[in-house]
């Protein structure tokens, strides 16, 4: 550089030549983006198991992963470049009728079909253009926005199956047709243009007398469903509906001639591939993997999405679609399945009979509740009729101890589930069954799973589940108690399950079992080490979250204001044959609750057991007025056991550490339960607790009790800080005055 002058700062370049420059760019990525000649590379793309076939495909993809980085560079920074080199590319590669008759025509590759139409889906990814992006005009009628893009798309849609005269008006018209464009059908293509298709959604909702059709009927026919590879035709069951659920109000038009065109391969996609998928290394990959979520798991592949877009189709709510239509297509469809569920089980096929549960579930997805129980309840008979043969042949599989009847139920549980958000009530005459077939083993991993799909009853349905709490609840509650019987230990430590107990009355030999076992059983790190091995079986594990389940379970009664169920026919909403069924259970739950609350050894069990307790007493504890117990005898075992024994002493001994977070949120909701308790049963209970309780049994004096009953009434904002302070005190206080007091000590 001569004159001693620097060079820096931005150099000037010609409009013109970096014009030029960027549309070179574009259109290199266009073009070098396209997969090998088949020669050169020595494999055929349309075989898609052969696993040199995934080689090439994943190196051609890698490629192109850098090359689209670069092209959306240019888009974004001249975008009518960008536009213009794809738009060049699309006039080359899929010509005209009339060039594709005259003599000087040269027929394009597929790879250069399947590269410019990549283009134009990676042209839509973020757009801000109303093909792909609703509102992005901040337009109101979407037929008014100016959409590139979507012109764009709709000039693709146009050559894509030769141009057609006139409008479209039936999928026989918009057929396939090879002879004008015979890389549509391709395995590599068919999909790409697919994947456009769902992309520029919008574009059709625009103009769907142009569009609608011939993107319906490439999803529906051989480029599509139908396709011959199983990849390709599982991917275009999944786009397909992805499509269907926004573009349904546009289909009802001709939706009976698109539901007539499904009906083959809606037979079709329960039945399980015959192929085996090729063998992926790290260098592989597989372009039309499947989606995730239900169909991702063992024995379900992307065919099974179908029924879904089905089931968005048949659930419309458009008046233009007749009620006998809309119900004779479901009516048939559902048959269909049940019947094909009935001949699965028969032939002991459990690999069909799990695929055709999830594709009755799969249709329910596009009905409302509204719709299927309120303008036209009949479709939601047809949805849940077929609750009753999965439940058949679940029960058939368990008796036949097949290996598969684990997949059976999981299938029976989601579509019994689905039922419950689509057709609400009507699926109760289903739930007792189900839960009495998941629970027929007795194991402990199907009774929580009873419990659970219990409790997401309760909190969908409240008290209109009563008659179900009752029927299956006394049953649930016995074969928990059996369940849990061989890995009870007279302290719990052995497993870390106390179980269930039967009675209130066994209440004290329980507890008095506890502290006898801690006393002469002391722990040492030897025997720690013991039981933490035994502990750590898959077999302990299950059963102490069985017995943690079964406390959710109360709570969740408790919650959802199902628990007068158990009042013994002083609740609202009791209707039993046998009244001695319901005081079992009763006494079993609060015994249960109460052995939990002050004995067991996890800080979170007592925790979740006082909060049960805290619900139950919200209804069973006499309101201001009453003159009768909601339920006779409750309040004197809340101020016997309850308060006594699971809030004051326990908390008071030291079991409870309230510097511990798990210790400090027990203690809190045993705090809570008092100061209910005190609201509920007056002056007398206070008078009890203080004099009775606290200065008697535990022995402070009457200052620090009245100050530890003021801490627990108090209503300031402070509240908790101070109580747990107030306890901390007594703690000390108790511990100095009772030396030899017992403690049973919990850990998080």
């Amino acid at each position: 550089v001569g004159g001693g002058q620097a060079v820096g700062g931005p150099v000037c370049v010609n409009p013109e030549t970096a014009r030029g420059a960027l549309s070179a760019i574009a259109q290199a990525c266009v073009s070098r983006g396209a997969f090998p000649d088949e020669r050169r590379a020595g494999v055929d793309f349309n075989s898609g198991q052969d696993p040199r076939v995934k080689e090439a495909e994943a190196e051609t993809q890698e490629c192109r992963r850098d090359l689209g980085v670069l092209f959306r560079a240019v888009a974004r920074v001249a975008p009518p470049i960008a536009l213009d080199a794809v738009r060049s590319a699309l006039v080359a590669a899929l010509p005209t009728t009339t060039e594709t008759l005259s003599g000087s025509y040269k027929k394009p590759t597929w790879q250069a079909v399947e590269a410019v139409v990549a283009a134009v889906h990676l042209l839509g990814e973020g757009a801000n253009d109303p093909a792909v992006k609703p509102g992005s005009d901040g337009l109101t009628n979407v037929t008014d926005m100016v959409s590139p893009l979507g012109e764009l798309f709709e000039f693709v849609v146009h050559r894509w199956n030769g141009e057609t005269q006139g409008q479209i008006t039936s999928l026989e018209q918009a057929a396939c047709r090879p002879d004008l464009n015979p890389s549509a059908t391709h395995r590599l293509v068919a999909p790409v243009f697919l994947e456009t298709c769902a992309r520029y959604h919008l574009a059709v909702a625009r103009n769907p007398d142009k569009l609608l059709l011939p993107i319906l009927a490439a999803f529906l026919d051989q480029r599509g469903a139908r396709h011959p590879d199983p990849e390709v035709a599982a991917r275009a069951c999944y786009l397909f509906s992805k499509i269907v659920k926004p573009l349904r109000q546009q289909i009802v038009y001709c939706l009976p001639d698109i539901l007539r065109a499904m009906e083959e391969i809606v037979v079709g996609s329960v039945e399980p591939l015959q192929i085996t998928p090729p063998p992926t290394t790290s260098n592989t990959q597989t372009l039309n993997k499947g989606t995730g979520g239900a169909m991702a798991t063992v024995g379900n592949d992307d065919r099974l999405y179908v029924y879904e877009a089905l089931g968005y189709l048949l659930g419309t709510e458009d008046i233009k679609l007749p009620e006998e239509t809309q119900v004779e297509f479901t009516e048939g469809f559902c048959l269909g399945l049940r019947q094909r569920l009935e001949r699965a089980t028969h032939e002991n096929d459990a690999s069909t009979a799990a695929r055709v549960i999830v594709a009755m579930a799969n249709i329910a997805k596009g009905f409302s509740v509204r719709l299927a129980t309120e303008i036209r309840p009949r479709l939601g008979e047809a949805l849940v009729a077929g609750l009753q043969q999965a439940t058949s042949s679940l029960s058939h599989f368990d008796s036949q101890n097949d290996p598969s009847a684990h997949l059976i139920r999981q299938r029976t549980v989601a579509y019994f589930q689905r039922m419950v958000q689509g057709v609400g009530e009507r699926a109760f005459a289903y739930a007792a069954p189900l839960i009495d077939r998941i629970a027929k083993n007795g194991s402990k991993k199907d009774l929580k799973e009873c419990f659970v799909l219990c409790n997401q009853l309760a909190a969908t349905f409240k008290e209109k589940l009563a008659p179900f709490v009752l029927q299956v609840t006394p049953g649930l509650t016995e074969q928990t108690f059996q369940a849990l019987q061989p890995f009870c230990s007279p302290d719990g430590r052995l497993h870390g399950v106390l179980g269930l107990v039967r009675s209130i009355a066994d209440v004290p030999n329980v507890l008095a079992t506890v502290d006898k076992a801690l006393a002469t059983n002391p722990a040492t790190p030897d025997t720690e080490k013991e039981q933490q091995a035994l502990r750590n079986t898959e077999d302990s594990r299950e059963a102490r979250e069985l017995e943690v389940m079964y406390v959710a379970h109360v709570h969740a009664l408790a919650a959802n204001n199902l628990i007068n169920c158990l009042a013994g026919g002083q609740g609202k909403t009791v209707n039993i044959e046998s009244q001695h069924t319901v005081n079992q259970t009763r006494e079993t739950v609060l015994a249960t609750l109460a052995t939990t609350a002050s004995a067991h050894q996890s800080a979170t069990s007592r925790k979740a057991a006082m909060q049960a307790f805290l619900k139950i007493a919200q209804y069973w504890f006499p309101t201001v007025g009453q003159t009768t117990e909601p339920v006779p005898g409750f309040s004197q075992f809340a101020s016997e056991v309850i308060v006594s024994e699971c809030c004051c002493a326990c908390v008071l001994r030291g079991d409870l550490d309230v510097r511990d977070a798990a210790g400090a949120a027990a203690v809190g909701e045993c705090l809570a339960f008092q100061r209910l308790a005190i609201e509920r049963l007056g002056t007398q209970f206070a008078n009890q607790l203080r004099d009775g309780v606290l200065v008697n049994s535990l022995g402070l004096d009457p200052s620090l009790a009245n100050e530890y009953i003021a801490a627990v009434t108090s209503t300031a904002q402070t509240t908790h800080r101070d109580a747990r302070a107030v306890v901390a005190r007594c703690q000390k206080v108790v511990q100095g005055a009772r030396p030899g007091l017992l403690k049973r000590p919990c850990k998080r």
